[in-house]
């Protein structure tokens, strides 16, 4: 979200990572980020895509390969928990059920 706020408005402040502290507060933060993000790309106009950005004062890079960048970095992530809860017995949920 921090990037495609960025991308909107023009205002590339630092963000943080603030963990949640249950299963519950997880999901709520989902929501909200899907809520907001939803909102940022409907306000996304077609032609940034192809302008060049600086992300957060150091990322440059056309929008589109921001973008991608993100993408990428959430798969990697995402693999990374189905490794974790595998290593710890659990069996994660089937990636392909998006619920």
């Amino acid at each position: 979200m921090p990037l495609l706020r960025g991308a909107v408005t023009g205002e590339w402040s630092a963000y943080g990572v603030d963990t949640a502290r249950s299963k519950a507060e997880l999901l709520q933060r989902w929501d909200h980020s899907t809520e907001a993000l939803n909102t940022l790309w409907s306000q996304l106009p077609a032609e940034r895509f192809h302008e060049t950005l600086t992300a957060f004062g150091m990322y440059t890079d056309k929008l589109t390969g921001l973008l991608l960048y993100v993408i990428d970095n959430e798969v990697h992530h995402r693999g990374q928990g189905y490794a974790y809860l595998r290593a710890l017995g659990v069996a994660p949920p089937p990636f392909w059920e998006r619920g």
